[in-house]
Formats: C-alpha cells, sequence, structure tokens
C-alpha cells in the first residue's frame, strides 16, 4: 500500500509540527509494510528531512516567510499540489494524510486526494483552522472569542494601510478548509478542545477523532493485523 503523507509549512519562524509527527508516523506505516511518499512544506532555511527505505522525501522549499496579513498568499502552494495530483493519478487508491491544515501551505491537499480516488484523513489543531495567527490572540495581545467574524478576523490581521487583507481572503481561507475536511474518513484532533473549533465550520461531529500522536494516527489509518 502507498500513503501519501503532507506536512505543512506553518508560518516560518520555526519547523512547524506537523513535521516531526509526520515524520514519526512515516517510520511507523513503513514499518506495517507501506511504502511512504511524504510532501513536506518548508521555508527556506528549514532542514529537509531524511529519506529511508520505503520512505521517499519531496521537499517543497522555496516559500516566503509572509507577514500575517498574506492570508491569501499563505495558502498557495501550486507545485505541491502539482506534485500530489501527479502522484495519485499513478496510483488512485492511496491513502493520504494531511498534518497541520491550518499551518499555512496549500489548503487543497484533502479534497484533491478525494476527488482522485484516494481516502484521506487529517491531523489538526483546532485553534489553527479558524485563526490565521494561530493562537486565537488578536493584534492587540487579547484572547478572542469571535473566530467566525471575518471582518474582525480581517482587522487582525491587518498590519498597516498596504498590509490590508480582506474579509473576503479570511472566508475563502475557511472555506477551502471545509471543502477538505468533509471529505475525510476521519479529523484527528489532539484533545477534547480542538472539538468544537471544528465543529464551528460545520464540520459533523463524528468525523472527529480525539489523539493525534503519530501512534494513534497509524492506528487508525492502517491498523495492525498482529
Amino acid at each position: 500500500m502507498q500513503i501519501v503523507v503532507v506536512s505543512s509549512p506553518g508560518q516560518g519562524k520555526e519547523p512547524h509540527w506537523s513535521q516531526e509527527v509526520a515524520g514519526e508516523f512515516a517510520r511507523l506505516a513503513i514499518g506495517r509494510g507501506a511504502t511512504v511518499r511524504w510532501f513536506v512544506g518548508l521555508h527556506a532555511g528549514h532542514a529537509v528531512p531524511r529519506g529511508e527505505t520505503g520512505l521517499q522525501v519531496f521537499a517543497h522549499r522555496d516559500r516566503q516567510v509572509l507577514p500575517v496579513s498574506g492570508v491569501a498568499a499563505s495558502q498557495l502552494d501550486a507545485p505541491l499540489e502539482l506534485a500530489l495530483t501527479e502522484c495519485l493519478r499513478a496510483a488512485p487508491l492511496s491513502v493520504v494524510v494531511h498534518f497541520g491544515l491550518g499551518g499555512q501551505g496549500t489548503p487543497n491537499v484533502l479534497w484533491l486526494s478525494d476527488r482522485l480516488g484516494s481516502r484521506a484523513y487529517a491531523c489538526v489543531r483546532g485553534i489553527e483552522l479558524v485563526c490565521h495567527r494561530g493562537d486565537l490572540l488578536d493584534r492587540d495581545r487579547k484572547s478572542c472569542t469571535e473566530w467566525c467574524d471575518a471582518d474582525r478576523c480581517r482587522w487582525c490581521c491587518s498590519e498597516s494601510r498596504f498590509g490590508n487583507p480582506s474579509s473576503n481572503d479570511m472566508l475563502n481561507r475557511v472555506d477551502l478548509f471545509i471543502a477538505g475536511l468533509s471529505t475525510c474518513a476521519s479529523i484527528s484532533v489532539p484533545d477534547e478542545q480542538d472539538i468544537p473549533f471544528v465543529i464551528s465550520l460545520g464540520i459533523l461531529p463524528e468525523l472527529i477523532e480525539v489523539g493525534a500522536t503519530a501512534e494513534q494516527m497509524i492506528d487508525r489509518v492502517l491498523p495492525s493485523t498482529s
């Protein structure tokens, strides 16, 4: 079986959490007899994970580190989408696992996988889905409880007269997440506190499973036969 793993680039300050979990998951999948292709979203200067027997690593590391106002641009990764599409056209019955949806990079992995005939899984953190800043703290560093208000989110991510995303940028970001998550066989979150954020996007509660370590993910995606 081929498993395709995708990890997200994050905001660029340091490697995104999804990279470590994706790497651990890939090694566990190899141990259960799968071959793994790992598409890694990186920023320039981030180290490329090493491949090994059974694991091919495809690094996409030409991304700019964008200001928080670059909402629309932060969601673009056409080279990764093209590479994923070519991979799944060649092996349409793959299993695809996207770690870190919401941590910048393409939001289209899950939707593309479903359209191309592969079963898709997501591993997410609720706050990253609903908050482009990734911390639910507004630009005044106050806690936010209004993450479904696109106008407020636009204000929160505005940095200057010329660094000013539109409300549609915020809405489009979330709409693409919903389109992908709705295709998943399951959506894994770290703990119970993440669930309300995912449900607030209109995702069915029965798709959400608590527990997002590599060990928990592999048991959902590729259960042991022993």
